[in-house]
């Protein structure tokens, strides 16, 4: 009968699902945690909090997995009061030890709910180092209301854990390109996006050339900088006036000459800028 509720659950039919929880005789933990599960991963907190209560008032004590399936359930609605409740009754109540499981459903609840600064804080205060879905929490939540310092930071975690996962080069590139279009200048931030793109279409430690027909602003300078120590790479931004040299966090003008003038000596020495602006 669990089968059935779970292979209802994960086609969508909900409706098939609770009938046949419904008919069941005999309920155990198991059970009820399919169907709360099933309730949280459709965004149906507000069902899955009264029916965890429902499995609390029959007489049975929710184990390690439903406290999961619970927490994940309020995370997916927004239910931040009720997740942090049945945190705390799983410690103080139940006396189960919260696992990294626990600690990431968290993590992910307060970071839906927009609180990322106790996200974060939460995360330095876990007794056992995060792991990357704690990481990749926070770092989601840090995307979706922009916040750059602190995404900086997961991002360097998950870069030093899973640095082959491409998916968090592109939440960190829609950090930065959701803060540039609120100045309204995602056009003059474009070298951003375009060293994302670079990370993730080139091996490892290749280095990055970019061009850009308009000065770099300092808000890029400071990104480059950044990237170039998490990663990292070397980077080689060429706009209207320098060359300017970036890597392991630091920066180093290359060529102090304009343009013009650099573009005429190379020719005349018959070398390429980019290969000189690299050595």
């Amino acid at each position: 009968m669990v089968a059935l509720i779970e292979m209802y659950s994960r086609c969508g039919c909900l409706e098939d699902a609770r009938k046949v929880f419904d008919r069941m005789k005999f309920r155990d933990v198991v059970s009820w945690t399919s169907l709360i599960s099933a309730y949280g991963m459709t965004g149906q907190g507000g069902t899955a909090v009264p029916l965890f209560s429902k499995m609390q008032d029959s007489g049975l004590n929710p184990d390690s997995i439903a406290l999961v399936a619970i927490l994940s359930a309020c995370s997916h609605s927004g239910l931040l009061d009720e997740g942090k409740y049945y945190f705390k009754q799983m410690t103080n109540d139940y006396k189960i030890t919260p696992r990294i499981e626990h600690f990431a459903c968290m993590v992910d609840l307060l970071g839906r709910a927009g609180q990322v600064d106790e996200a974060y804080n939460f995360i330095k205060k876990m007794p056992m180092e995060p792991n990357e879905r704690v990481w990749g929490a926070l770092l989601s939540a840090c995307r979706i209301y922009s916040n750059m310092v602190i995404g900086l930071l997961a991002a360097d975690s998950l870069f030093q854990l899973v640095p082959e996962q491409s998916g968090y080069y592109v939440l960190l590139s829609n950090i930065y390109a959701k803060a540039e279009d609120k100045e309204c200048h995602l056009t003059v931030h474009s070298e951003k996006l375009a060293i994302v793109f670079a990370i993730l279409n080139t091996q490892p430690g290749t280095p990055i050339r970019i061009t850009k027909n308009l000065r770099v602003c300092g808000d890029c300078h400071i990104a480059a900088k950044l990237i170039s120590k998490i990663v990292p790479r070397e980077i080689v931004v060429r706009d209207t006036n320098r060359f300017h040299h970036f890597k392991d966090g630091a920066k180093t003008y290359i060529l102090q000459l304009a343009y013009r003038q650099l573009t005429v000596l190379l020719r005349s020495i018959k070398c390429d800028p980019v290969e000189i602006a690299a050595s």
